[in-house]
């Protein structure tokens, strides 16, 4: 299932965590068409929101870039953000109240066509209210860490009244 991740031209890198994901309903008229397909895992927590779909809320320092309106630009991730990740390490688990979340992570080559197309599916609408934020993640995989897109929960009041005692 793990594909080689391609590494040179212009190509769009998503992780994926739920409805978009092999198999799950948002998948065929999303993701169709990918370049490569290849598994990895972010520090999160998934909810699932009032009308079922999950959402992704992850450490904000995690975030190595947020996303915007020039969807070319945001095609162009930035490859040289993450440190050298020690691929013999093993997974330790991260923090309270984070856990690891798996997903998949789809290469495309019509970058923003595809992105523009994800946005709407997510809400995301850069600088105005959005459901969803969409953010550069590392992502960890087999042969390392990968910067990808992913769509993440704003965190909310009750997010952070919850949960910010253990973080």
């Amino acid at each position: 299932m793990s594909d080689p991740l391609p590494t040179t031209g212009p190509f769009l890198r998503v992780f994926v965590y739920g409805t978009l994901k092999c198999g799950y309903n948002n998948h065929a008229s999303l993701c169709h068409g990918y370049a490569s397909r290849s598994t990895g895992v972010v520090r999160g927590r998934v909810f699932d929101r009032p009308e079922g779909c999950p959402t992704l809320f992850i450490p904000m320092e995690d975030v190595l870039a947020p996303g915007g309106a020039d969807l070319a630009a945001d095609c162009r991730l930035p490859e040289n953000a993450l440190p050298p990740l020690d691929t013999n390490a093993a997974l330790t688990p991260p923090p309270t109240p984070w856990r690891h979340v798996a997903g998949e992570i789809f290469t495309f080559h019509d970058g923003p066509d595809r992105l523009r197309r994800l946005d709407i599916l997510e809400d995301f609408y850069p600088g105005e209210p959005s459901e969803y934020c969409r953010v550069v993640l590392p992502v960890r995989t087999s042969h390392g860490s990968v910067p990808c897109w992913a769509y993440i929960s704003p965190h909310s009041a009750r997010f952070q009244a919850e949960y910010s005692e253990s973080t």
